[in-house]
């Protein structure tokens, strides 16, 4: 975070760059997305604490049944968040939108089963925090036309996949790219992958990997369509 300080570039939230994409408004020098999937309970503990100091925005996406409370259906993988903390990140300028009730992988769901997952998250969101969320991530990254309609349907204005590419204006409002931070990406390459450089060398075999997945899921999908199940 103190690189994207340093370096001159303005954090906003995806509601933000969604609105002015829509709109034509101009935005910030050198604007970054800084996103949280899933809703652990580190993005409070350890998240918060550095956004705030740097007066950095952030949005973080909820899988709604994953997270401790009254709406927990179990299933998450760590501690995650509980409302208490998801209304303290709020206040704190951070966006929080939906990221699927359960965490399916959506394109593999039937339209009933879709719609209720992406729906009932926006209701809960609304109902715990007074506010419906405005934007949308994709479980695993996963979406094709189908689930993008379905998403822009429940009332979201703009989504996000993964892709490993920088989010540019002309894929879309609800296919809106993202670049991976993983646990050992180093400072260097950090400041390459912000700059856009080398991101193509550098997911080479994750986009290979996501495209063989891709026909996979289709088929499956195809499959239970077929068969009813």
């Amino acid at each position: 975070m103190e690189l994207l300080r340093e370096t001159g570039f303005t954090p906003l939230t995806t509601a933000a760059l969604g609105t002015a994409w829509r709109t034509g408004a101009p935005l910030p020098m050198r604007p970054v997305l800084i996103t949280f999937d899933d809703g652990y309970e580190g993005v409070h503990r350890h998240a918060l604490p550095v956004l705030a100091s740097l007066g950095f925005r952030a949005t973080v996406f909820l899988s709604t049944g994953w997270l401790r409370g009254r709406h927990d259906e179990g299933g998450a993988l760590d501690t995650m968040l509980d409302w208490d903390q998801v209304r303290e990140l709020a206040a704190a300028g951070t966006e929080i939108g939906g990221h699927s009730h359960t965490h399916p992988q959506l394109d593999q769901l039937d339209n009933a089963r879709l719609g209720f997952e992406i729906s009932y998250c926006r209701e809960i969101i609304a109902a715990e925090l007074g506010t419906a969320p405005d934007s949308f991530a994709y479980p695993y990254g996963y979406s094709d036309r189908r689930v993008r309609q379905a998403v822009g349907a429940a009332g979201f204005s703009q989504s996000l996949a993964v892709g490993n590419a920088l989010a540019r204006r002309r894929q879309g409002p609800y296919a809106l790219k993202r670049v991976t931070v993983r646990r050992d990406t180093g400072m260097a390459e950090f400041a390459r992958l912000v700059d856009g450089r080398a991101i193509g060398r550098t997911f080479a075999r994750d986009r290979a990997l996501t495209k063989g997945y891709a026909v996979v899921r289709r088929t499956r999908a195809a499959a239970r369509a077929v068969t009813g199940r």
